[in-house]
């Protein structure tokens, strides 16, 4: 399983570094003080700088890491998809994302009429299906 192997406590898709980058949550977020030293109070890593981001769909927990993320309160308005997984990493948990599986989990494209074929090529989960298709 995949989670073992990355010794992983929370898997997502897409999971990347985003701080220093001009990503449009990023960039939202870290014009806000508050933002920037919330991680430097509660972080156990060496660089209270790292800001991951990742797609919201479809993460792999741990107990220990869901239950420690859910009794956390979140100080102000953030985007999910950069609060769930730098807040795992900054209470020291190791987040990985889903390798190989990424390439099945997209944005913007409507992969309805790919269905099939992602099956055949080992998808878990496909993303987006926008309507049914037929078999």
């Amino acid at each position: 399983m995949r989670a073992q192997a990355e010794s992983a406590d929370l898997l997502a898709y897409h999971v990347h570094r985003v701080d220093g980058t001009s990503n449009p949550h990023f960039l939202y977020h870290v014009v806000n003080p508050a933002f920037v030293s919330h991680w430097s109070k509660i972080t156990v890593r060496s660089d209270p700088d790292v800001v991951l981001s990742m797609f919201g769909s479809g993460s792999f927990w741990t107990t220990e890491a869901f239950r420690a993320i859910a009794a956390m309160e979140e100080p102000f308005p953030m985007y999910m998809e950069i609060y769930l997984p730098t807040l795992a990493h900054h209470l020291g948990f190791r987040v990985r994302d889903f390798g190989e599986q990424n390439r099945f989990v997209r944005v913007l494209k409507d992969e309805t009429g790919y269905v099939d074929q992602a099956r055949e090529e080992g998808a878990w989960t496909l993303h987006p299906v926008k309507r049914l298709w037929d078999k």
